[in-house]
């Protein structure tokens, strides 16, 4: 996913500088998009024919994104803000990997809401490194409610049983100047906290992340 270089650079190298037996996986569906879900993806995943080998071959990719999330122990996306929202390829992923049988089981027994997501008995960190042409759009800034992409991004992962979100920012890219330069500053270093706290808790494990 697309996120600034340096600060997924440094990022890594800390973590690996702390951890150097963690294994890191990255996939960059911004130069390598996911094809959208489209008629044929359904009828392969959910119609009367999804054992059928065309269903298999239609629904491989989607098997393997999947694989690689229940693989990890810690998610990290790099995404950039567009129009408000997520990119097209983002949604894509998500579409891929929010899927029943796979990241998602049907529990009827379950009273009024008979779906629990693959990660509900596990604690899997997601970190979202994000990048926003304006500013002030955390909780409780001035522009908050103009942020749809970490509220859909949450809602969507919570569903597979990902709660435990951390969002950090560059703002300012459309402005430029100080205001971005400080904004880098600012997000690397909490990104740097971030890393330090997140590695506090995985201590006692084998880490292995998603990128």
């Amino acid at each position: 996913m697309v996120q600034p270089p340096v600060e997924r650079h440094l990022r890594q190298r800390h973590w690996l500088s702390q951890q150097p037996d963690a294994q890191v996986r990255y996939r960059d569906v911004g130069r390598q998009p996911p094809a959208h879900i489209d008629h044929r993806w359904i009828e392969a995943a959910f119609g009367t024919e999804r054992d059928a080998p065309w269903a298999a071959e239609v629904l491989a990719h989607s098997n393997e994104l999947s694989d690689e999330l229940l693989w990890a122990d810690v998610l990290v996306l790099g995404v950039s803000m567009y129009n408000f929202g997520m990119p097209s390829s983002l949604k894509a992923w998500i579409d891929h990997i929010v899927r029943l049988g796979r990241t998602l089981h049907y529990t009827p027994e379950v009273k009024d809401h008979p779906f629990t997501g693959a990660f509900a008995d596990r604690n899997v960190p997601v970190v979202v490194l994000s990048s926003r042409g304006d500013h002030g759009m955390d909780p409780g800034g001035i522009y908050a409610h103009m942020n749809h992409l970490d509220p859909a991004i949450a809602t969507a992962l919570g569903f597979i049983g990902l709660h435990d979100i951390r969002s950090i920012a560059v703002e300012h890219q459309s402005q430029g100047g100080e205001p971005l330069a400080q904004s880098v500053r600012s997000s690397l270093s909490a990104t740097t906290r971030l890393v330090d706290d997140l590695l506090r808790t995985h201590a006692s494990t084998d880490s292995r992340s998603f990128a």
